[in-house]
């Protein structure tokens, strides 16, 4: 049965799968995610429905900023922008982020 459903494409329980695939294979990429990175930090963003989380790698070389709407109305977070490692494309805070949507930031290269 999931065999079946995992190899039709256009099943919801397929779709949701390769997203998961997705998501692992770009966390395993990231030097920020090992398991010998420090601890993750929270960050709080006063009065916004939004989980920040940010990961750095122990040489401080790979960082990340996880951002998630956890509301279902579209979020703007002035000060938040970069490239979305989990889409590729780039985010702008300023524009908004999606209901129950996540992005992943790359923030390297930032002091």
């Amino acid at each position: 049965w999931l065999g079946e459903k995992l190899g039709d494409q256009a099943d919801p329980h397929a779709k949701t799968w390769k997203a998961v695939k997705h998501v692992l294979a770009v966390r395993a990429s990231l030097p920020a995610f090992a398991a010998d990175a420090p601890p993750l930090r929270v960050r709080r963003f006063e009065g916004l429905p939004i989980i920040g989380i940010e990961a750095s790698s122990t040489d401080g070389k790979s960082r990340v900023l996880s951002l998630t709407n956890v509301s279902g109305a579209p979020v703007t977070l002035s000060g938040a922008a970069g490239k979305d490692l989990l889409s590729g494309s780039s985010f702008d805070g300023a524009a908004g982020l999606g209901a129950f949507k996540t992005v992943w930031i790359d923030r390297s290269g930032e002091v």
